[in-house]
């Protein structure tokens, strides 16, 4: 039994499709959760149309952001799985009958993605039994995640249990929650496979951070802030991903684009004690050269944590 939290807010036509791409999937024993964040427009009388019980609506108190509408609706998860979906993307007709079947021959792995496409073409169409049982599976590790966040967040299915050892999303970031669990996730149990076949159609915002570089540099910096803080207690690899992602905003060469992350920071708050930060900012005016160098040297750094050597060395 699978648990699909779907959060919605303000794009009704895209809930539908969504929906409909669930109902669709040629895996059967799953049940919807349609998370409403109090949008503007209420679906739930929709949805009722739809006659299908497996399709439960709930309107949820504002929360404002994914991490804060899936933690909260997290009390109605009962299934031994959870997946997770957006309202504005849409699924493969046998997303979840490849996962869970590629999941029952690897008993002992709680988690499992796919890859996924920006078009519609091919994502009605049907995967044979015996494609699908030849299907590549790539697996995600921490040095793949020490650069970028490789795993498409409404193509996850992983166990409830872990999901809730987890303590779900950090509620604090208001972007980059997948990317953040993801990388908890890997320090705590090991790698993520990735199925090497596009079970997903994603659509990314074209005004969001993943489009437009840094749209909102001053969110962009705080989020960075805020992530770099989380190093004291979090583990190595969650350091190196955080300065590799600090390298990345560092490292753009557009002067209008430094102009604007530089007059963003003149509202930030940054103290000495914030080495990594300030580090990041000095090299806004270093050669691209040197910032491509270090980017280099931290995807290829090697961390042993003190004390549990033999748990991490790579």
């Amino acid at each position: 039994m699978i648990d699909i939290l779907l959060a919605y807010y303000n794009r009704p036509s895209e809930l539908m499709r969504a929906i409909s791409s669930v109902q669709r999937q040629s895996y059967e024993n799953w049940r919807l959760l349609v998370l409403d964040d109090e949008s503007d427009t209420d679906m739930s009388a929709s949805v009722g149309l739809l006659h299908d019980e497996r399709i439960v609506y709930y309107r949820i108190p504002h929360q404002g952001t994914l991490a804060k509408v899936r933690n909260y609706s997290s009390r109605w998860i009962n299934a031994e799985w959870v997946a997770f979906l957006d309202d504005d993307d849409w699924w493969h007709t046998d997303k979840l009958r490849v996962q869970m079947d590629w999941l029952s021959r690897n008993p002992t792995v709680g988690i499992l993605a796919s890859e996924a496409c920006e078009e519609t073409v091919g994502m009605e169409g049907k995967l044979d039994d015996e494609l699908a049982s030849k299907l590549r599976v790539r697996w995600v590790d921490s040095k793949d995640l020490a650069w970028a966040n490789c795993v498409y967040h409404p193509s996850v299915i992983m166990k409830r249990v872990f999901f809730e050892e987890l303590g779900g999303y950090d509620i604090h970031l208001d972007n980059w929650e997948d990317w953040d669990l993801w990388i908890r996730y890997t320090d705590r149990y090991g790698s993520i496979p990735v199925i090497d076949a596009s079970l997903l159609h994603y659509t990314i915002n074209p005004n969001g951070v993943t489009r437009s570089g840094v749209s909102d540099v001053r969110k962009v910096w705080e989020r960075i802030n805020y992530m770099y803080n989380k190093m004291e207690q979090g583990s190595f690899l969650y350091k190196k991903t955080i300065l590799s992602k600090m390298n990345y905003f560092c490292s753009i060469t557009d002067k209008s684009t430094k102009r604007r992350f530089l007059k963003a920071l003149e509202s930030v708050t940054m103290t000495p004690n914030q080495p990594g930060p300030w580090a990041a900012l000095l090299l806004f005016w270093m050669p691209f050269k040197w910032t491509w160098a270090l980017r280099i040297f931290i995807q290829n750094l090697r961390f042993v944590d003190v004390g549990n050597a033999s748990k991490r060395k790579r």
